[in-house]
């Protein structure tokens, strides 16, 4: 009873301590108390185990939304590029009424819709998922546009999302805008969903600004802008 105390006190916080007891009971007598203890170390190994991966789990989303959350700050920030505004005008305002909902997305856990659902629970304005690489895909190889049709289609499909439209961020593929790359600085591949009502109304507002006076013909196409 005694190894067990030591073992317990030890072991949930420290995998060396789960290695020592494991080895003198090992080596102890066999007996029905040395078995017992036995099956009580494997036990809390598993335990052990699973709380130390989902601390890594915790930490891991942490860091992922702290890196996208600087690369958001950075679309807030004026550049003289934009008419003295930021790269995406309309975000500081949604980030402050904490109208963005951010979640990070995992193809192998979980469906795109899956994300919608909460998404819409949330009763946010717009979405951000996030799409780190995993085991399963590599967003770097993968078509942004091919990525953003199949979430149209999806998001149509549905009566609960169809007023929806989807905006990809890859910063695998090269995007600039009137010689600003805008979207290499993000640390992952990105899902933008919001109203397409919204998304229209932006657009239309922003043409009566000076945010794409120092656009290319290139450029004005590219975000389809008629010339003036």
């Amino acid at each position: 009873m005694k190894i067990e105390v030591v073992f317990i006190s030890r072991s949930i916080f420290s995998p060396m301590g789960f290695i020592n007891t494991f080895i003198r009971i090992t080596k102890g007598k066999p007996g029905r108390h040395s078995s017992e203890v036995l099956h009580l170390s494997l036990k809390y190994l598993f335990i052990w185990c699973g709380f130390s991966i989902l601390i890594y789990m915790i930490e891991s989303r942490n860091q992922i939304i702290d890196k996208v959350s600087q690369y958001l700050h950075w679309l807030t920030i004026p550049k003289k590029e934009f008419g003295n505004m930021p790269p995406c005008p309309f975000l500081d305002k949604e980030l402050r009424d904490d109208n963005l909902y951010i979640d990070i997305w995992y193809p192998h856990n979980s469906t795109f819709m899956d994300c919608m659902e909460s998404f819409l629970l949330s009763s946010k304005n717009s979405a951000l998922i996030i799409c780190p690489n995993t085991h399963t895909i590599d967003y770097s190889e993968v078509s942004r546009r091919d990525i953003q049709t199949k979430i149209t289609n999806l998001l149509r499909k549905n009566p609960q999302t169809d007023y929806l439209k989807s905006l990809i961020i890859s910063p695998y593929e090269p995007f600039s805008l009137a010689g600003v790359e805008t979207r290499s600085g993000s640390p992952y591949f990105l899902i933008n969903v919001g109203p397409t009502e919204q998304f229209g109304k932006a657009h239309r507002d922003l043409t009566k600004t000076k945010y794409f006076e120092n656009f290319t013909e290139e450029d004005l196409k590219k975000m389809k802008v008629p010339k003036k």
